[in-house]
């Protein structure tokens, strides 16, 4: 059977470090609004210097799902990262999955509901001191019900 995942909900979060050194640069996050599933800031973003971030966030329906289903999102994180002077030290793009239960009669995330954790999803990268570069980390996300 195919499956064909059409996803309604993008997130995404872009950091640029471009001096050479460390101080804090530009974060970007994108959140469109979607009408059956929401993304909810519970930690920062947070932008540490030499091109770091850190963002946590829940994934919730907007109404109670009847049958339960999976919140199912793919991610691309993106990351070019250059020693001086001028030498690749990371140049790699990476994609995976991910997907969070959701019980029948529940909004989000079961282990979350259950107070396993208090985020689903936490977007980050570590910092690089005396580097240039950029990370970009793109999330799709969609439930799926049943």
């Amino acid at each position: 059977m195919k499956k064909t995942f059409l996803f309604t909900l993008i997130t995404s979060a872009f950091l640029l470090f471009t001096g050479v050194g460390c101080k804090k640069d530009v974060l970007e996050i994108k959140v469109p609004n979607k009408p059956n599933l929401a993304i909810e800031n519970v930690a920062g973003p947070d932008i540490e210097e030499c091109g770091g971030f850190v963002w946590d966030v829940k994934f919730n329906l907007n109404e109670a799902s009847t049958a339960g289903g999976w919140i199912v999102q793919k991610v691309n994180y993106k990351r070019n990262v250059i020693n001086c002077p001028d030498v690749a030290f990371i140049n790699n793009d990476i994609t995976y999955w991910e997907a969070w239960r959701v019980v029948a009669g529940a909004k989000g995330d079961s282990d979350r509901l259950a107070g396993a954790f208090n985020y689903d999803d936490r977007f980050s990268s570590p910092n690089f001191p005396n580097t240039k570069g950029n990370t970009t980390v793109t999330g799709e996300v969609r439930f799926l019900k049943g």
